[in-house]
């Protein structure tokens, strides 16, 4: 399997992926999953055999079926680095963290622990052949079971947007993403304690005319930093932050700790603005993208930052966050 890998790893530099201009996403090129899935599909079907059978094995042998499993782990990554599929290597990776956590007698090796990791597996293998029947990239549909992995490990953060890979450029087209020539001069300071003014009656307020309010009030203040930008990356990632402002007037409420977080975290990068630091988080951006992929009435200048305009609301967006 390791020489056919690297002759695939060549291939896979010279031939590369199709780009559609109208989605400003890579088509995936099926044909390099097409060379490997049989050795996927051996290798996360054997590390879920020995996981399962590690679980009623003495500590010798449950020790060897760990080592085996993981061995098997790291070829399937190897084929997956190689055929660029979004998303997959994120939930095979926190397996292979879930088998350390257990060879470090940090996580009880039981039979809910096996059947978890394995129903990963399959739902990896499904998504796998799905995307060699013709269906788009969508990691997020393994959200449930990326879920369940968490879960074991004990994480602070679980939520889809782990799964979801959005173009994180924003297309020219865009009028505001124009750079002026004479951009605007502004006060972080001043426009932080405004910001956390509002964002604290945000947090606090359970009236919600007055919590729309607040979110009006901080796209303003974003609105006023967009314009003080001066490369098309900090342009694109604030206006981004605009479009998610103006969007929270439409919160899921079960989603809403969520947004509050997101919230917080566009405070604190207001906050390495005053500190002169103009670094982009590409976390933040796409978690901001996350949220206004599911708005149900995007504003047209929301419609215009959205990855897809063209493209429906997938449901899976809805149920992963049921």
């Amino acid at each position: 399997m390791v020489s056919r890998l690297q002759s695939l790893r060549g291939l896979r530099m010279t031939s590369g992926s199709s780009k559609s201009s109208d989605l400003g996403q890579e088509q995936f090129d099926i044909a390099p999953l097409s060379w490997v899935m049989t050795e996927l599909r051996e290798a996360l079907s054997n590390a879920g055999k020995l996981l399962v059978a590690s679980v009623d094995q003495d500590a010798d042998a449950r020790a060897t079926s760990l080592l085996q499993a993981k061995s098997y782990l790291h070829q399937a990554h190897g084929a997956l680095q190689i055929v660029e599929i979004e998303g997959v290597a994120i939930v095979t990776e926190t397996v292979e963290e879930l088998i350390e956590k257990i060879q470090a007698g940090k996580l009880e090796s039981s039979h809910d622990v096996a059947n978890k990791i394995t129903e990963a597996f399959y739902a990896v293998l499904r998504y796998l052949e799905d995307l060699l029947a013709g269906n788009p990239q969508q990691p997020v549909r393994l959200y449930p079971e990326y879920r369940a992995l968490l879960e074991l490990k004990g994480a602070e953060r679980i939520h889809p947007a782990d799964l979801f890979f959005p173009s994180l450029s924003v297309q020219e087209k865009i009028p505001e993403l124009s750079l002026s020539a004479n951009p605007a001069v502004v006060n972080y300071g001043a426009i932080r304690l405004r910001f956390e003014k509002m964002l604290l009656t945000l947090l606090t307020s359970k009236n919600n005319e007055a919590k729309q309010d607040s979110s009006m009030q901080m796209s303003v203040l974003i609105h006023e930093i967009e314009q003080a930008q001066t490369s098309s990356q900090a342009k694109a990632f604030w206006l981004v932050m605009r479009a998610f402002a103006e969007s929270t007037a439409q919160v899921d409420a079960k989603d809403e700790r969520h947004i509050k977080q997101i919230w917080g975290r566009i405070n604190l990068q207001i906050r390495r603005l005053v500190e002169g630091n103009t670094s982009v988080p590409e976390r933040l951006l796409r978690d901001a993208l996350f949220f206004i992929a599911q708005v149900k009435r995007p504003s047209a200048f929301v419609s215009q930052i959205r990855l897809d305009s063209k493209r429906k609301r997938e449901p899976i967006l809805e149920r992963t966050l049921a």
